[in-house]
């Protein structure tokens, strides 16, 4: 059953690639595919052969592990277990011999693009598993630059650069990789620089503390830019208190001391348009920006996370420069998430609380915020806290829910007009948690499950609270006011303590939480 159905899936991605036919065939399948065991071991065979059907085998193993790893940010039932049996087939591959440099390394980039962290099977072991005789004598300098010329004269940026060093490294041990990393950030050439940057952003602490040191020989030798030495006030920022940043202090202050201050870019941002999709029931947050300035047009992305900050972030630019391959971009979002125009300040605002939330949360935003900060002029960020207040605050900023009366308060939580409208935007809005799935699949009796829903939203007030407010947000600027009204004092119910029944909006989540619930347990179980 599952041979049958990881060879339909392979045979459906070989044929029609990464269409949207394809993909809404994975998405009904994702969940069979992540709960078989044996569809992970035959990925991870195939993926490692060389045979016909390998590198379908590895794109289909990458999208799984993908989704792996946004279950395990949403809490999904079947993603430890997936993970855990790749790793046991992983595991077993190595005792068998099966597995050599070339393997581990396509396996290794693999868990690196997913953004998973590379499990220690898959490191290179020097002393039991010697690198090839050709690769003995390398020059580490020349191949650095033979990647870099290779990638650039295929009109890929220093971004692009990072990404295939990043993943080539992704199995190689911390100490050879962080000696690599001063390297790379010690050479010559500009894009090794701003790669070097990427890295500080993406790598680990070992990783971090070699880029800083390389940056400062940068520094004592004058080659390191101007621009850099504007963008490391704000790149310090982005950093809880520990060495890292320390280093960065340390860097900055010896800049100082040597240079005359750089300035950051102050001319206008050449935004033409700016979209904000709703916030989901999971947190996450789209948002496109059009970017148009004399002949050069591109599209700027930011993936918003509740708990992680900026998850990811990147510049499209146009390769023929009159914005007809990346303007329809902007316009997708804002037909397929329902994205809607927010302000300059407005989307300052959000990725300074998205910065913060990272801080919060032990975690840098996505290497690729730096072309985005240059692309949009964003050079002032700094993490600020959107604590409820301040959501309040720029949700409400005239008082105008938070002071009204408590008649007026229920009749915009109860509008039947404006919570119509809100229908296919909060179509997302539900939990869907291992406790969630686990009342469902545990309880008894329908008002049984239902009490025990109502109960464990209890705990979640402030959470859809802040989700109410974020949306609110966007809608007071789009004037979608009935909307707005009901959102704002539907999260003041929450905070204030209203009876979550007596909350439409919430009486809604109730039946969509088990509503998802029951069909993922269903799914799982086919």
């Amino acid at each position: 059953m599952s041979s049958r159905l990881l060879a339909e899936c392979i045979d459906q991605l070989d044929q029609y690639g990464f269409s949207p036919e394809f993909h809404a065939y994975f998405m009904r399948q994702k969940l069979r595919l992540m709960g078989s065991a044996d569809v992970a071991a035959g990925l991870v065979v195939l993926a490692t052969q060389e045979e016909a059907y390998s590198e379908t085998a590895s794109q289909l193993l990458g999208m799984l592990l993908d989704e792996a790893r946004m279950g395990l940010e949403n809490d999904s039932s079947n993603a430890s277990d997936f993970l855990e049996a790749v790793e046991v087939v992983i595991q077993s591959g190595l005792e068998a011999g099966a597995l050599q440099h070339t393997q581990l390394m396509i396996l290794a980039a693999l868990y690196r693009r997913a953004a998973l962290p590379v499990p220690q099977a898959l490191m290179l072991d020097p002393a039991s598993m010697p690198p090839p005789p050709e690769t003995e004598d390398i020059d580490i300098s020349k191949s650095l630059e033979e990647i870099a010329a290779d990638v650039l004269s295929d009109g890929g940026s220093a971004n692009d650069l990072f990404n295939v060093i990043d993943e080539m490294l992704a199995s190689v041990p911390e100490d050879p990789r962080s000696a690599l990393a001063h390297h790379l950030a010690t050479m010559g050439s500009p894009v090794f620089e701003r790669c070097a940057l990427y890295m500080l952003l993406a790598g680990t602490e070992a990783v971090q503390e070699a880029i800083v040191a390389g940056l400062h020989e940068r520094l004592v030798k004058a080659t390191l830019s101007q621009h850099t030495l504007s963008l490391l006030p704000m790149i310090r920022g982005w950093f809880a208190e520990g060495p890292i940043r320390s280093g960065l202090d340390g860097l900055l202050r010896e800049a100082r001391r040597r240079t005359t201050p750089a300035q950051a870019d102050t001319d206008v941002a050449p935004i033409q348009e700016i979209v904000a999709s709703i916030v989901d029931g999971a947190g996450t947050q789209s948002i496109g920006i059009l970017l148009k300035q004399r002949t050069e047009v591109s599209v700027a992305m930011i993936l918003l996370k509740a708990g992680h900050g900026i998850k990811d972030a990147f510049v499209v630019p146009s390769e023929d420069n009159n914005g007809a391959d990346v303007e329809p971009i902007v316009a997708h979002l804002r037909e397929e998430a329902d994205a809607i125009d927010i302000s300059y300040s407005t989307l300052e605002r959000l990725l300074e609380g998205a910065f913060h939330e990272g801080l919060d949360n032990n975690g840098l935003p996505a290497p690729g915020i730096l072309d985005v900060v240059e692309a949009c002029h964003l050079f002032e960020l700094r993490p600020q806290k959107l604590a409820l207040d301040e959501l309040f605050d720029l949700a409400d900023p005239e008082n105008e829910v938070r002071g009204a009366s408590s008649q007026g308060l229920g009749r915009w939580i109860n509008d039947r007009e404006a919570l119509s409208r809100l229908e296919y935007l909060t179509d997302s809005w539900f939990e869907d948690t291992r406790e969630t799935r686990q009342i469902v699949a545990s309880g008894r009796t329908d008002r049984g499950i239902e009490t025990a829903i109502w109960k464990y939203l209890e705990s979640r007030r402030e959470l859809w609270a802040r989700r109410f407010l974020q949306t609110a947000i966007i809608l007071h600027e789009d004037e979608r006011l009935r909307e707005w009204k009901t959102l704002t004092a539907s999260a003041h119910g929450l905070i204030s303590g209203r009876a979550l029944k007596r909350i439409p909006l919430m009486e809604d989540m109730v039946h969509m939480t088990i509503e998802a619930a029951i069909a993922e347990i269903d799914q799982s179980e086919q």
